[in-house]
């Protein structure tokens, strides 16, 4: 036996020993690294989070920012179209208030904005340009009308905004109700014309019983007199009308804007321009600046003038050119009854509002176009019932004559 032979297990654990003692301390070595990697890894997760907080942080600030300046922008934007509608609504399209430049975007925003003068609103929309006739018709399809009363029907619909001045204006927005009402109610009458004649019908009744200036109201035996006929020769059941006249004698429709100012007054008004008025006492003269609206002319010292020095109601008035060859250019506003002693006028007087003496107004045009142009458009003014003659003409048409 040979007495040198090592024993292979006794060789194998001390290789093993030695190994292993090495493995341990490379082990001890690789976890001192992880530990010290994962240190550094939470070191830059943490300041990447602050990153991203600081960066939240900043979107957030740039976002109000952002907010700020768009409610500023639309703010500004309302501000305007209360005093030029038109260029107010480019302003909500460009500020993205309103997404798009289309007749429906516009009348959707248009009937459910806040902020918006009812007075304004009523103007744009009655506008005869291609455009806004197309955003009235989209306006008014904002509305069901499906199976209410027909007074009802008119009442949500003229409190969405303020009827303007003009007969033409006027006539485009009761179209476009009548179209609409007719739309949802085919059954209710026989064409369009008559709910467009039966809604002015509704707003003189309206008038007629609500203003305090009007002694001779309306009976329910009138309205149903003045509505017969209408609905292409025939006439309209007598219980919708008397309906119609107890809703409106309960409950007056609501055609005035409480946001109007006094300025808003006299946006788009019918005609206005220089002239020269002669005074009443004192016959001199003075330049004014003359404004026409609602059935009222009147006068400003200067164009920028928030006070009219003067107001004259046109009602039972009269208007013509003076016939003396020495006085080109000039025209009279005199009372329609000699007898009634002189115009009801109003006019401001060391700060306050006093009653004007005068028998007649005479006033002076720029030339005899100007002149012309004012006596057409008072007299269209002074008429007693500013709807009658809309009203007359589509009577006419829903009778069959």
């Amino acid at each position: 036996m040979d007495t040198h032979r090592e024993d292979p297990s006794t060789v194998a654990d001390l290789v093993g020993d030695a190994v292993y003692g090495d493995d341990e301390e490379e082990i001890e070595a690789l976890r001192s690294e992880i530990a010290l990697t994962t240190g550094k890894i939470q070191e830059f997760e943490n300041e990447l989070q602050q990153i991203i907080a600081q960066l939240d942080d900043w979107n957030k600030e740039d976002e109000e920012i952002r907010q700020q300046s768009t409610t500023s922008k639309v703010k500004d934007a309302k501000a305007t179209f209360n005093d030029k509608p038109a260029k107010g609504v480019a302003m909500l399209l460009e500020c993205g208030e309103i997404p798009e430049n289309t007749p429906t975007a516009v009348a959707t925003y248009l009937h459910s904005a806040t902020g918006l003068n009812k007075s304004s609103l009523g103007n744009y929309l009655g506008e005869n340009d291609a455009f806004n006739l197309k955003v009235l018709e989209e306006f008014a399809h904002r509305y069901d009308f499906v199976g209410q009363y027909f007074d009802e029907a008119l009442r949500i619909y003229l409190s969405g905004f303020r009827l303007p001045g003009e007969s033409q204006k006027i006539d485009r927005m009761m179209e476009a109700f009548a179209k609409r009402y007719h739309e949802c109610n085919p059954q209710q009458f026989a064409n369009s014309d008559t709910a467009y004649v039966l809604a002015f019908a509704t707003i003189m009744l309206n008038t007629s019983i609500h203003n305090p200036n009007i002694k001779d109201k309306m009976t329910l035996e009138m309205f149903v007199g003045m509505n017969r006929g209408i609905d292409n020769g025939a006439s309209i059941n007598e219980d919708l009308l008397s309906r119609i006249y107890e809703s409106i004698k309960e409950k007056e429709f609501d055609l005035h804007d409480t946001n109007d100012t006094l300025m808003e007054t006299f946006v788009d008004p019918e005609k206005s321009g220089w002239m020269l008025k002669e005074g009443g006492r004192a016959k001199t003269l003075k330049r004014r600046f003359f404004i026409l609206k609602n059935n009222c002319l009147y006068y400003f010292e200067n164009e920028s003038a928030t006070k009219p020095k003067g107001t004259i109601p046109l009602e039972n008035l009269v208007v013509q050119p003076l016939k003396d060859p020495r006085k080109p250019n000039w025209f009279e506003i005199r009372s329609e009854d000699d007898s009634a002693g002189g115009i009801k006028a109003a006019k401001t007087k060391q700060g306050k509002l006093v009653q004007g003496h005068h028998s007649s107004y005479k006033m002076q045009a720029n030339n005899s176009d100007d002149m012309n142009d004012w006596i057409v458009k008072l007299k269209a003014a002074m008429t007693k019932n500013p709807l009658m003659t809309l009203y007359q003409d589509k009577l006419r048409k829903a009778q069959g004559s």
